[in-house]
């Protein structure tokens, strides 16, 4: 893998689409564009027009789904088009194959999110069989327009900012089996910082359509999210621990952000300490009371059973 400039760059801001060939142009000048083919709306288009005036000759490739054969296939459309990068915009799916393609054919990337991180990334098994870095080393540039951002539903932003937070708690729950740097481990506290400290403020921006500080630290860090390659065993432990709360209490899934909520907070009671677990399910209840969902009832018994399952001590955590 060629090495680029390390730890991803983030250009947030209003009308990005309409100015950032400049950025783009020095990456390169012969993308290979991936966007869903629902999704190529007339923001989609005018951003290709615009890339196409700086003198980028472009080509895309409509998605109909995130799976192996498609990284290939645009991975060969890439080729014949002998584009020297990748460039995503899309949902995270779209961003999941961005970052598979460019390593496929050793390419930088950009990603452009049109939604907030909402769904963990899916692992294959060609990804199961190596470990790769946390910080995906393809991923040049990620530019976050926060007009086209704050046109997303708020359920958007609750299951982003959920589904991250799980994400973060499932790599830490197994970086012991991994050699983090220093850096991964400040940016990950600093990722559930913002998250924890600044997003139900967020969330009530977001829904009044007010673009805040929280706002903006909160969609920096989904954006950001976006660059990261889950660790395969933590993709397990995240089934593992899903198996295990749906053997006893269905309730607590038969809503994906409950779920999640759920297995975020199992991850938590697993890794700390008592005040700071209870603080995090406080957080949690704001949350669902916030997005309307369940709320969590009864819930401590059943963390301490499943962690005593998993050859936790329960008891010396909680």
């Amino acid at each position: 893998m060629k090495q680029f400039s390390g730890l991803s760059r983030t250009i947030q801001g209003n009308h990005l689409l309409d100015t950032c060939a400049i950025d783009i142009l020095k990456i390169g000048h012969r993308p290979l564009v991936l966007c869903a083919k629902q999704e190529y709306n007339t923001t989609v288009e005018s951003f290709v027009k615009v890339l196409t005036c700086h003198g980028l000759i472009v080509k895309i490739v409509y998605m109909e789904e995130w799976d192996q054969n498609s990284v290939e296939e645009c991975g060969e459309v890439g080729f014949r088009h002998r584009a020297d990068h990748i460039i995503g915009i899309g949902n995270s799916s779209v961003a999941a194959c961005t970052k598979a393609v460019a390593d496929l054919l050793d390419l930088p990337a950009v990603l452009i999110p049109t939604s907030p991180f909402t769904t963990l990334p899916w692992v294959s098994v060609e990804n199961k069989k190596r470990e790769r870095p946390l910080f995906n080393e393809s991923i040049q540039l990620i530019i976050a327009d926060r007009e086209q951002l704050l046109t997303q539903p708020t359920s958007e932003l609750i299951n982003g900012v959920v589904n991250t937070l799980l994400y973060l708690a499932a790599i830490k729950e197994v970086k012991r089996n991994h050699l983090f740097s220093l850096v991964d481990d400040i940016l990950i506290r600093s990722f559930e910082s913002v998250l924890l400290r600044g997003s139900l403020q967020a969330i009530e921006d977001f829904e009044a359509r007010i673009l805040s500080k929280e706002v903006q630290d909160v969609l920096e860090v989904l954006s950001t999210c976006v660059t990261l390659d889950l660790p395969s065993d933590a993709w397990d432990v995240i089934q593992q621990i899903e198996s295990k709360l749906s053997e006893r209490r269905e309730d607590l899934v038969d809503e994906p952000l409950k779920r999640n909520v759920v297995l975020y907070l199992l991850l938590s009671y697993l890794t700390q300490e008592s005040e700071e677990f209870q603080a995090r399910l406080k957080w949690c209840q704001q949350l669902l009371l916030s997005a309307n969902s369940s709320n969590l009832l009864s819930l401590e018994a059943v963390l301490k059973e499943i962690a005593l399952e998993m050859g936790e001590d329960g008891s010396t955590r909680c």
